[in-house]
């Protein structure tokens, strides 16, 4: 199993478009990678994601086009800190 999946740190992930979002859960999944956004219970339809491709690195992580992150929430990403802070 990948240490992405054992890590007790929060996570986010990086589109290639630039757009984050933090991550609540991650899963491992037959084709890529499963995560739940914070808050994903509002709206599950656009809070539940499937990131298909391989995983490969040892942090950051990539899975097809996106890139996953360890949250520095030692001023390094102060708003998405404080978004997983309210969760």
């Amino acid at each position: 199993m990948n240490k992405i999946f054992t890590l007790h740190s929060p996570l986010y992930i990086k589109y290639p478009n630039g757009e984050t979002r933090v991550i609540e859960e991650i899963f491992q999944h037959l084709k890529g990678v499963l995560y739940f956004e914070l808050f994903w219970e509002k709206d599950p339809e656009y809070s539940i994601h499937l990131i298909e491709g391989e995983i490969t690195g040892d942090g950051p992580w990539r899975v097809g086009e996106c890139s996953f992150h360890v949250l520095g929430c030692n001023h390094t990403h102060p708003q998405m800190c404080e978004m997983h802070s309210f969760w």
